[in-house]
């Protein structure tokens, strides 16, 4: 870079800076957020590590002061008779027969399960998501990862309506009636269990008896990280290769594949798109539930451990392994 164009960079850096400055002294957060996005990439190419800092915790700072001053709406989800008709049909069809009936439809069920090809093709954002807004904003005023494409954000918000749609209207209501009309068990559940024959079953069976005592604070801190072994497992044993691709530059090492919101995708010929797409969201995304990370690093809370999302858990389990059952036996 040349002096005079780094002298025209650190001039605009500083004047968008003192910019920034003055229109946080406005209270106009959510501009005052954008401006020191615009010169803390300015002072990364310079490589001011001072101005980066302040740039970076300033961005923070201004995005929380920004949502507060937001207001939230909260939509209430009106449900038509009909549309009732038909949720109560469909929960009836599910728990009509034995538990491995049950399972199976489960495990099977495409209304359980966004359609990720729908939701992208039904998905025009509006030109408000094509710029940066607070969209990208998790609650701790953090910018989240992958969040720069206003399309991107767009499939995400409507991704989530779906999967919250899902988990309110049809996970809650049809695990709460399995359990009111005792079908549904920690003995039943074992029972699925049995069939896959795997090493963990003893630490699932602690999360499950959770479960259905009603503690979900704790079944969910025990069957949320063990998801990921089961799914590996049961990956491997279809015969995908689970060894992780990452190479390590300080030795010569192999180790099996750690999940995320990229790796999982390369299952997709395995498990289906749409089911690999949903774990994605709940488990790994940042601009999903992100239940793994939450739950590993601390940051979930207690309202978070509810029945709703550990009864999703379960769907999870469900359907993983029923999805195995009928794979290993084509």
């Amino acid at each position: 870079m040349s002096k005079i164009r780094v002298s025209k960079n650190r001039s605009l850096a500083i004047e968008l800076f003192e910019k920034a400055n003055k229109t946080e002294g406005r209270n106009d957060f959510f501009s005052a957020a954008l401006l020191y996005k615009e010169a803390l990439r300015l002072f990364k190419q310079l490589g001011d590590s001072e101005k980066i800092k302040i740039c970076k915790r300033k961005m923070i700072e201004m995005n929380q002061k920004a949502l507060k001053s937001f207001k939230i709406f909260e939509i209430e989800l009106k449900e038509t008779e009909t549309s009732k008709e038909e949720k109560l049909k469909y929960i009836n069809y599910i728990i009509n027969g034995d538990i491995d009936e049950v399972f199976l439809k489960i495990g099977l069920s495409e209304i359980l399960c966004p359609n990720k090809k729908s939701i992208e093709q039904s998905s025009n954002p509006p030109i408000a998501f094509e710029i940066v807004s607070l969209s990208g904003i998790d609650d701790k005023g953090h910018i989240i990862k992958g969040s720069s494409k206003g399309k991107d954000v767009w499939f995400m918000h409507m991704y989530r309506l779906n999967q919250d749609y899902i988990s309110k209207i049809y996970v809650r209501n049809l695990f709460k009636k399995l359990i009111n009309i005792n079908k549904f068990d920690s003995t039943g559940i074992e029972s699925l269990f049995c069939e896959v024959k795997i090493n963990q079953t003893e630490i699932m069976r602690v999360g499950f008896k959770h479960y259905f005592d009603g503690d979900y604070v704790s079944a969910m801190h025990i069957l949320i990280p063990q998801f990921e072994n089961l799914f590996l497992s049961l990956s491997s044993r279809l015969g995908a290769n689970i060894i992780s691709d990452k190479e390590d530059a300080s030795e010569l090492s192999t180790k099996t594949t750690t999940l995320d919101e990229y790796s999982i995708k390369k299952f997709d010929s395995i498990w289906g798109e749409d089911f690999c797409e949903q774990i994605s969201f709940v488990f790994f995304k940042s601009m999903g539930y992100k239940l793994r990370h939450r739950v590993a690093h601390g940051e979930i809370t207690l309202n978070e451990c509810c029945f709703e999302n550990a009864s999703l858990i379960l769907y999870f389990y469900i359907s993983l392994i029923t999805k195995f059952l009928v794979k290993n036996t084509d």
